[in-house]
């Protein structure tokens, strides 16, 4: 098997250049602009005359919600389905047309990279799947009363309670989470649907290795087009970028300080499959 940052460095090779931001991360066939940048400037651009058609009455959590949403700026802005219902906060479906988007994509495990799968509750909670990708533990990123599963014998659990919600601190989950990668046996790492604080912490995942934060969202799109990671995991993951590039820079002058050789990805290859095979 490939090492990992072998595998980022093919897919920095194989993606092209977004003409927003310009950098070399667009992956998804005949596309001319990022995931992140389409996602941006979808969330400046969504406005415009609208009239409601859905007669739906929403609930009391749903009416809290778009109230608290409110109260932190978010305007109500239309669904981008085909229900017509007002939508507020950081998303741009209604529950029920994202239902309907992700169906297809849901149906079974989606492999990221080496032994690290994603999905939704529902395919975490079946052992005949589990089975299939050889899961050795699954790590769950929502609380019980958000993110319900079923658990089986001879499979780890690992829960970490995350809303998903702007303001979580998301990034509090990233090294813990890595770090049960590490063991021995394949990791599905999911959420409610698997698209977004599953999706943050799996793009993270991928930065660790040398790709950037538009390089690991765009690589995953690429793979699993239903992402829908909210703006507060979104700058989240632009800061996480930005501390990864100051680490980075900090350890090779380090190196050079101290007359050593800056290690390149090979060697930092074998170091890696190394400690993965003695941790």
């Amino acid at each position: 098997m490939a090492s990992y940052t072998s595998i980022i460095d093919s897919i920095r090779e194989s993606a092209t250049k977004c003409f927003v931001c310009e950098e070399k991360a667009v992956l998804v066939k005949n596309k001319l602009i990022c995931a992140v940048c389409e996602y941006r400037n979808h969330l400046v651009t969504k406005t415009g005359p609208f009239v409601p058609t859905s007669t739906r009455v929403k609930t009391e959590a749903e009416l809290a919600k778009e109230a608290e949403d409110e109260a932190d700026g978010f305007k109500p802005v239309p669904c981008a389905g085909t229900c017509g219902e007002l939508v507020r906060g950081t998303w741009d479906y209604c529950s029920a047309c994202v239902k309907s988007i992700i169906a297809p994509w849901n149906t079974d495990l989606t492999n990221v990279i080496g032994r690290v799968y994603i999905s939704n509750a529902k395919n975490a909670s079946d052992l005949t799947k589990l089975q299939k990708h050889n899961i050795a533990r699954v790590v769950t990123i929502g609380t019980k009363e958000s993110v319900p599963i079923t658990e089986h014998p001879g499979v780890e659990y690992h829960r970490f309670d995350m809303e998903d919600h702007h303001q979580a601190n998301i990034r509090s989950v990233f090294e813990p989470a890595f770090w049960l990668t590490k063991l021995p046996g394949n990791t599905l790492i999911h959420c409610k649907a698997g698209v977004s604080r599953s999706a943050t912490v799996v793009i993270a995942y991928l930065m660790t290795f040398g790709a950037s934060y538009r390089l690991a969202y765009n690589y995953l799109y690429s793979i699993r087009q239903i992402l829908r990671v909210n703006i507060g995991f979104h700058e989240a993951l632009s800061k996480y970028d930005e501390e990864l590039r100051l680490e980075k820079q900090k350890r090779n002058e380090l190196y050079i300080k101290l007359g050593m050789k800056i290690p390149t990805n090979a060697e930092i290859d074998l170091l890696t499959e190394a400690y993965i095979e003695n941790h």
